[in-house]
């Protein structure tokens, strides 16, 4: 079998000209809706702000397209342990109302490393898993009718940022 990763950094940043930033979220929209090898999306989002309009249009899509989405959140390293929980939590009730996501919630510090084993455990497991056994899904997602090899190997990595 053979599975890609797709990196689409910066879906949302906020330095970015308004006009760039428009392009690439309409890019984004466009490859989510219309490609037919997607089978995943690892979305990091910082700790530092909340959900925004953006992540839950990016979750609406990949709920219509059937498509799981893994929640990175990333800057654990700026708060204590307490806080960073507290601050997930904060976000459940955003997280409730989208069954594409998956149940495991990652968290993760490029700066100390925290997390980021098992980021990697995760998407080795994944791929693994999408590249031996292409008719799983999500079990929440799953689809009775789908084609067996419908969805064969593409991961999306989105970032979001304030915006």
């Amino acid at each position: 079998g053979h599975a890609s990763l797709l990196d689409a950094p910066g879906y949302g940043f906020a330095s970015a000209a308004r006009h760039r930033e428009n392009a690439f979220k309409k890019m984004v929209k466009y490859y989510l809706l219309n490609s037919s090898r997607l089978c995943g999306i690892y979305w990091l989002s910082s700790l530092q702000h909340p959900l925004n309009q953006n992540d839950q249009v990016i979750f609406n899509i990949a709920k219509f397209c059937r498509v799981p989405i893994t929640l990175v959140f990333t800057k654990a390293d700026l708060f204590h342990k307490d806080e960073v929980f507290a601050r997930v939590v904060a976000f459940s009730h955003v997280l409730r109302s989208f069954e594409c996501l998956d149940p495991l919630v990652l968290i993760t510090s490029s700066q100390t490393g925290f997390g980021v084993q098992d980021l990697k455990n995760h998407l080795l497991f994944r791929w693994v898993l999408l590249i031996h056994n292409p008719k799983l899904k999500h079990p929440a997602l799953a689809d009775p009718d789908a084609a067996p090899n419908s969805r064969p190997g593409v991961l999306l990595a989105g970032r979001s940022a304030p915006g």
